[in-house]
């Protein structure tokens, strides 16, 4: 009730619309036409939105893109044919695939500095999902649009498993926001049309309005993969509140980051600042991510504030969020401090392992 009560009164000073922003350089002039005054759809009307208008929303498969990168290969990456298209330039790599969020894409949120990371860490396929042509539209539509995407993405990774052996079940699949509902979306996907369970989904401050409330085959849980990393780095405004994955991780207490204050906002707009914590808190989970893939030094302790994990009931347990992520057990959460600035992990040191 707490974290409704903020969010809504977020919502009356800045449109809710922002929430995934796609850079720490956001103003509300950035937003697209008609998406400014969508303040009350996400609280009011999505939920009857959604149950009597999802049929008649427009989609088609052939709009989403899915852009191939690899090592030594061209900067801006081959585009592979969307939904059941040419897979043959896949030749059975280790293979990550990358998903943005609501108003973003591709070429934004973060996603260019992950590629990279992963190309420098990796000799692999790392596939960037654009689904832009959707994700650029008022909440509740991409919302209603999302599973359909999910249904077009895993008819691609199929089709490319069972032709290129890019092998499901060995896939890493990193989503920020929306992009991490729809990782999991996904994941339910490959097991409903070809059988396969994915290897890994990390869920990058995976949304939380209008998925709070849905029942795990609508959103994101640990089910849709074999294993389930959860980064909560907004929970109960722009990010899911509760645990949703194999291991769910809480830098901060998972609400608000270091460095992410009205004071840090490169806007001078009153309405830019107030929404800055958030924004800024959201994508920070992007960059915890991409700083992860060369280190391991984001190492918590277990909390039963926001778990009951009983791996170890006295003194607790330790976990390491990020692209080298441990766990004691299935559904244990953990706590740590990052730092304001990168390098933002304060390593296993700072907790006296």
């Amino acid at each position: 009730m707490k974290a409704l009560l903020v969010s809504i009164l977020l919502c009356f000073s800045v449109n809710l619309s922002v929430a995934d922003l796609c850079s720490y350089n956001f103003t509300l002039d950035d937003l697209p036409n008609g998406v400014t005054g969508d303040i009350w759809s996400i609280i009011a009307n999505s939920l009857i939105y959604e149950i009597t208008n999802c049929s008649s929303i427009e989609y088609a498969g052939e709009k989403i893109d899915f852009w191939l990168y690899t090592r030594g290969g061209t900067p801006d990456g081959v585009k592979v044919n969307s939904g059941a298209g040419d897979t043959s330039i896949l030749k059975g790599k280790k293979t990550i695939v990358l998903m943005h969020g609501f108003l973003c894409s591709h070429k934004n949120n973060l996603i260019p500095e992950l590629k990279d990371a992963y190309l420098k860490k990796y000799d692999a396929n790392v596939i960037a999902i654009d689904w832009s042509a959707y994700s650029m539209d008022v909440y509740a539509k991409v919302f209603c649009n999302v599973p359909r995407i999910a249904e077009t993405t895993a008819k691609f990774l199929c089709k490319a498993d069972s032709e290129q052996n890019i092998d499901i079940e060995n896939l890493h699949v990193v989503g920020h926001s929306m992009g991490g509902q729809l990782a999991g979306l996904t994941g339910q996907e490959t097991q409903a049309q070809c059988s396969k369970l994915l290897g890994r989904i990390s869920g990058l401050d995976p949304a939380g309005p209008l998925y709070s409330l849905k029942s795990k085959s609508r959103r994101l849980d640990a089910s849709d993969a074999k294993e389930v990393m959860v980064s909560h780095t907004n929970q109960g405004l722009l990010g899911y509140a509760g645990n949703c994955g194999t291991a769910d991780y809480y830098p901060n207490f998972g609400i608000f980051q270091e460095g992410c204050s009205v004071f840090n906002s490169p806007s001078s707009s009153v309405f830019d600042k107030l929404a800055y914590p958030a924004v800024c808190s959201h994508l920070r989970a992007v960059d915890y991510m991409i700083e992860s893939i060369n280190s391991d030094s984001f190492y918590g302790k277990s909390c039963f504030w926001c778990s009951s994990c009983l791996a170890n009931p006295f003194t607790g347990t330790r976990g390491v969020m990020g692209e080298h992520f441990t766990y004691a057990e299935a559904g244990c959460s953990y706590y740590m401090d990052t730092n304001a600035k990168s390098p933002y992990g304060k390593g296993s040191e700072y907790y006296g392992v």
